[in-house]
């Protein structure tokens, strides 16, 4: 019995099933980081015409808090001090943290970090402005 058939039969199942990410293990769903962030408030890239009270961001699942912060700095400056990161009582996938100061007009960069309930750590940033209307 010739093997050519069952070798070119194997070639077209391996060849069919990483085509379609059977055999793929980076491909899995399971993999897959599940929290990201949905919406933010300020919005990125907003402009806003008053100074914001608080830096408030929505993501896809609850994070776990105890690996969850919010940073607020001015663009080239050190962060400032700003209340401390919690889930909203109405919604756990909502944090928040206060800005109890009125901010300087000028360009500020949102730096978070969220923890998945799987321990996945996410990271991101986005800017905002304060400026006058004009």
């Amino acid at each position: 019995m010739s093997l050519k058939p069952v070798l070119t039969g194997l070639i077209v199942v391996l060849g069919v099933s990483l085509l379609f990410g059977i055999l793929a293990p980076g491909r899995a769903t399971a993999n897959a980081p599940h929290l990201s962030l949905a919406e933010s408030w300020p919005k990125a890239d907003e402009e806003l015409a008053e100074s914001p009270e608080e830096v408030r961001l929505r993501f896809t699942e609850a994070p776990q808090m105890n690996g969850t912060s919010l940073r607020l700095r001015p663009m080239d400056a050190d962060p400032l001090d700003i209340g401390k990161t919690i889930a909203t009582a109405e919604d756990d996938k909502i944090v928040v943290a206060s800005i109890p100061m009125r901010l300087e007009y000028g360009t500020y960069e949102v730096l978070w970090r969220a923890m998945a309930r799987d321990g996945h750590v996410v990271r991101g940033d986005f800017q905002f402005e304060f400026r006058v209307e004009r």
